[in-house]
């Protein structure tokens, strides 16, 4: 069983890069969500190395990788120790972001927090990447201002953690009630 999301290039939504590394440190990759970068996905495409995620909620010190259940780490070769701007994504000198003659490709989620611009009068927020710190109860509720449509979560503090993604297509959950 095989799932796919679209995501709509757009400012201050979802954008994706790609580029060839030349292993420096500091590099910098533009890109054009325009506004606060709140999850970025890259993948070494001519090699395989791990994806790297820098997410705005386990903060620039807890890369993660999308395709393993570890645990956030610190690793400043990764992205240099610097949190992307609106405009740039900086890189370090590592293989499975920036290694000499290697292709890569990010997908950049951004972060609207009351500066969104969608919606009919144009102030409204459709995405957001963040954090909450859990409770070990069933059905914990979590406001983030407004009913999403795809969520996806991982813990950060916890080896052998599973990445999981909810959507409405097949059954995103409040209390005992499936959203559709």
């Amino acid at each position: 069983d095989y799932a796919s999301w679209t995501f709509r290039k757009a400012p201050k939504f979802f954008d994706v890069v790609t580029w060839t590394g030349n292993g420096v440190s500091g590099r910098e990759i533009s890109h054009n969500l325009g506004t606060t970068v709140g999850c970025v996905m890259v993948k070494n495409t001519s090699n395989a190395e791990n994806w790297m995620v820098y997410h705005i909620g386990s903060g620039i010190d807890g890369q993660l990788n999308l395709n393993t259940t570890a645990a956030a780490t610190d690793d400043s070769t990764q992205f240099n120790d610097t949190v992307p701007s609106s405009t740039v994504l900086t890189l370090g000198s590592n293989a499975e972001v920036n290694a000499n003659g290697q292709t890569y490709v990010a997908y950049l989620f951004a972060h609207n927090n009351g500066d969104g611009e969608f919606g009919p009068d144009g102030d409204q927020d459709i995405i957001k990447c963040g954090s909450y710190t859990g409770n070990a109860h069933t059905g914990q509720y979590i406001n983030i201002g407004f009913e999403p449509q795809w969520l996806m979560i991982k813990r950060i503090n916890q080896g052998s953690a599973n990445w999981v993604i909810l959507d409405t297509m097949r059954g995103l959950f409040h209390g005992d009630n499936p959203q559709a």
